[in-house]
Protein backbone atom coordinates (compact mmCIF):
# COMPACT_ATOMS: atom_id res chain seq x y z
CA UNK A 1 0.00 0.00 0.00
CA UNK A 2 2.50 2.37 0.68
CA UNK A 3 4.89 1.80 -2.08
CA UNK A 4 1.57 2.75 -3.80
CA UNK A 5 1.40 6.17 -2.53
CA UNK A 6 5.10 6.53 -2.62
CA UNK A 7 4.85 6.62 -6.65
CA UNK A 8 2.64 9.78 -6.09
CA UNK A 9 5.42 11.62 -4.55
CA UNK A 10 8.42 10.48 -6.91
CA UNK A 11 6.02 11.07 -10.10
CA UNK A 12 3.65 14.55 -9.35
CA UNK A 13 2.32 14.28 -12.63
CA UNK A 14 0.65 10.79 -11.95
CA UNK A 15 -0.81 12.24 -8.99
CA UNK A 16 -2.12 14.91 -10.78
CA UNK A 17 -3.72 12.78 -13.89
CA UNK A 18 -5.20 11.01 -10.20
CA UNK A 19 -6.73 14.08 -8.59
CA UNK A 20 -8.05 14.84 -12.43
CA UNK A 21 -9.68 11.56 -13.81
CA UNK A 22 -11.41 11.27 -10.48
CA UNK A 23 -12.84 14.89 -10.74
CA UNK A 24 -13.81 14.36 -13.85
CA UNK A 25 -15.47 10.87 -13.59
CA UNK A 26 -16.99 12.24 -10.56
CA UNK A 27 -18.61 14.89 -12.92
CA UNK A 28 -19.91 12.79 -14.83
CA UNK A 29 -21.62 10.98 -12.18
CA UNK A 30 -22.48 14.44 -10.45
CA UNK A 31 -24.49 15.35 -14.07
CA UNK A 32 -26.22 12.46 -14.10
CA UNK A 33 -27.71 12.47 -10.37
CA UNK A 34 -28.93 16.09 -11.39
CA UNK A 35 -30.55 15.02 -14.54
CA UNK A 36 -32.22 12.88 -12.73
CA UNK A 37 -32.72 15.02 -9.97
CA UNK A 38 -34.38 17.35 -12.56
CA UNK A 39 -36.44 14.68 -14.39
CA UNK A 40 -38.04 13.81 -10.89
CA UNK A 41 -38.62 17.50 -9.62
CA UNK A 42 -40.33 18.80 -12.72
CA UNK A 43 -42.31 15.64 -13.82
CA UNK A 44 -42.54 13.89 -10.60
CA UNK A 45 -41.45 10.74 -12.38
CA UNK A 46 -38.44 8.47 -11.06
CA UNK A 47 -36.51 8.26 -14.79
CA UNK A 48 -34.10 5.57 -13.69
CA UNK A 49 -32.90 5.31 -17.37
CA UNK A 50 -30.85 8.33 -16.79
CA UNK A 51 -27.66 6.31 -16.53
CA UNK A 52 -28.32 3.84 -19.03
CA UNK A 53 -28.50 7.29 -21.43
CA UNK A 54 -25.18 9.04 -20.44
CA UNK A 55 -23.28 5.92 -20.76
CA UNK A 56 -25.05 5.75 -24.69
CA UNK A 57 -24.32 8.61 -25.42
CA UNK A 58 -20.62 7.88 -24.30
CA UNK A 59 -21.02 4.60 -26.46
CA UNK A 60 -22.26 7.24 -29.32
CA UNK A 61 -18.96 9.46 -29.14
CA UNK A 62 -16.55 6.39 -29.15
CA UNK A 63 -18.84 4.83 -32.11
CA UNK A 64 -18.06 8.23 -33.91
CA UNK A 65 -14.66 8.33 -32.95
CA UNK A 66 -13.47 4.82 -33.85
CA UNK A 67 -15.52 5.95 -37.29
CA UNK A 68 -12.69 8.60 -38.19
CA UNK A 69 -14.41 11.69 -36.25
CA UNK A 70 -12.52 13.64 -34.04
CA UNK A 71 -13.33 13.87 -30.77
CA UNK A 72 -14.31 17.52 -30.49
CA UNK A 73 -16.82 16.85 -33.54
CA UNK A 74 -18.02 13.38 -31.86
CA UNK A 75 -19.51 15.04 -28.78
CA UNK A 76 -22.00 17.75 -30.52
CA UNK A 77 -22.81 14.78 -32.84
CA UNK A 78 -23.47 12.97 -29.62
CA UNK A 79 -25.53 15.47 -28.13
CA UNK A 80 -27.66 15.56 -31.30
CA UNK A 81 -28.21 11.74 -31.23
CA UNK A 82 -29.00 11.65 -27.92
CA UNK A 83 -31.55 14.98 -27.90
CA UNK A 84 -33.73 12.57 -30.64
CA UNK A 85 -33.68 9.48 -28.62
CA UNK A 86 -34.42 11.35 -25.40
CA UNK A 87 -37.24 13.32 -27.44
CA UNK A 88 -38.69 9.61 -29.07
CA UNK A 89 -38.75 8.43 -25.49
CA UNK A 90 -40.65 11.28 -24.21
CA UNK A 91 -43.11 11.52 -26.88
CA UNK A 92 -43.49 7.51 -26.69
CA UNK A 93 -43.52 6.75 -22.58
CA UNK A 94 -43.35 9.93 -20.05
CA UNK A 95 -45.84 12.23 -22.22
CA UNK A 96 -48.60 9.36 -22.10
CA UNK A 97 -47.73 8.87 -18.52
CA UNK A 98 -47.70 12.28 -17.55
CA UNK A 99 -51.02 12.58 -19.41
CA UNK A 100 -53.02 9.51 -18.16
CA UNK A 101 -51.74 10.45 -14.29
CA UNK A 102 -52.93 14.18 -14.85
CA UNK A 103 -56.73 13.22 -15.42
CA UNK A 104 -56.93 11.94 -11.45
CA UNK A 105 -57.43 14.37 -9.36
CA UNK A 106 -54.89 14.53 -6.84
CA UNK A 107 -58.02 15.29 -3.83
CA UNK A 108 -60.97 14.63 -3.72
CA UNK A 109 -63.66 17.52 -4.84
CA UNK A 110 -64.79 18.06 -1.60
CA UNK A 111 -61.49 19.36 -0.19
CA UNK A 112 -61.69 22.02 -3.22
CA UNK A 113 -64.80 23.65 -1.35
CA UNK A 114 -64.40 26.39 0.75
Amino acid sequence: MLDNLSLFVQYPPLALDVVLNGLLIGAIFALAAYGMALVWGVLNIVNVVQGELVVLGGYVTFVAVQWGLPPLFGLPLSAAVMFCVGWLIYRAVIFRVVDATSSFPSSPPSACRS
